[in-house]
């Protein structure tokens, strides 16, 4: 994981050391966004899990974008009898956006909030939850008008009755 941040931290100061001139992205309209991640649950020994989302909305200048979205962050572990269980956090929340640099490459910070569903084949219910995930990331706006993202944040999950799902993750997105 230090490989992973240290790649990361290596890979933006790279990219904000070559960027040299201003570069101008579309400043307002709509914007989707794919999102696929990695995350390292806090609970059951670490797990390792995956996570994709979805999200929709509005850019209201270069600098703040907000929509909503959905998605799916997934575990799998070995539950009290050695049997397999799977669980299954599937957030609805809004989502904000702020971009810090009105360059081509530009660091960003994000933050979803809303509620979710738990699934799992161990209690065999569904329950409420709660969802936060803020972001720190690096966007790099692609001459076709697109842009991809690299993040991590710290995902916090909590279930009324069952605990909490809180985890890091390290995400790579799509904007369109």
């Amino acid at each position: 994981m230090k490989r992973l941040f240290l790649f990361i931290v290596l890979l933006a100061s790279v990219a904000f050391s070559a960027e040299a001139q201003e570069y101008r992205y579309a400043k307002r309209g709509y914007f989707g966004t794919a999102n696929v991640s990695y995350i390292l649950w806090d609970d059951y020994n670490h797990p390792i899990g995956v996570g994709a989302e979805v999200i929709n909305g509005y850019a209201f200048n270069k600098w703040f974008m907000l929509g909503a979205g959905v998605g799916a962050n997934m575990m799998s572990y070995k539950g009290y009898e050695n049997e397999c269980v799977v669980e299954a956090v599937i957030p609805i929340f809004i989502h904000a956006r702020f971009n810090i640099l009105d360059r081509r490459v530009t660091p960003f910070f994000s933050l979803g909030v809303g509620g979710g569903i738990l699934v799992d084949n161990y209690n065999s219910g569904v329950a409420s939850a709660l969802y936060l995930d803020p972001k720190l990331g690096v966007a790099v706006h692609l001459k076709n008008g697109g842009t991809i993202d690299f993040g991590v944040s710290r995902l916090f999950s909590g279930v009324i009755w069952l605990g909490s799902y809180n985890g890091i993750k390290f995400g790579v997105s799509y904007t369109w």
